[in-house]
């Protein structure tokens, strides 16, 4: 069907799944390195270098800006992209620590509960890193698609 094509082949989709499988690829390498052993759960676990939810969001919003200018749909994703590695570092970070103090609590109280699974956040550098890879990332395909 001509618009599933159309849609296959458009380089704002490549542009941003490129950079966040990027982002991915690269928590594998770094958590397989510092284990010693290939890690693939870095792919769905949450937290670590680089920030692929600041990958995605970011190659989102600067791929839209590249392709179709200043207009409200890349003023939406923007707002979507800010949102995101706004949650991607403060909340879920925030979440992250209480969790841990939460575990401890336990740990050391000695009481009677499981243990909680906690999402990590991201630092500061980890999400500037994942806006790199996003950023550069869209670039690049969108280059090499004929975009720019």
């Amino acid at each position: 069907h001509p618009r599933m094509a159309s849609w296959i082949t458009h380089p704002v989709l490549w542009a941003t799944l490129l950079p966040w499988l990027v982002a991915q690829g690269i928590k594998i390498y770094l958590r397989s390195k510092k284990s010693g052993r290939l890690t693939f759960s870095a792919f769905t676990n949450t937290g670590g270098n680089p920030s692929a939810h600041s990958a995605v969001a970011s190659a989102l919003s600067f791929s839209i800006l590249l392709t179709e200018g200043f207009t409200t749909l890349f003023i939406a994703s923007a707002v979507f992209a800010l949102v995101t590695i706004n949650d991607s570092w403060n909340l879920r970070r925030a979440v992250g620590e209480e969790g841990k103090a939460v575990n401890e609590i336990i740990r050391t109280l000695r009481l009677d509960l499981p243990f909680r699974r906690y999402a990590i956040g991201h630092t500061p550098i980890q999400v500037g890193i994942g806006i790199v890879v996003g950023i550069i990332g869209s670039l690049l395909v969108l280059a090499a698609m004929g975009v720019l």
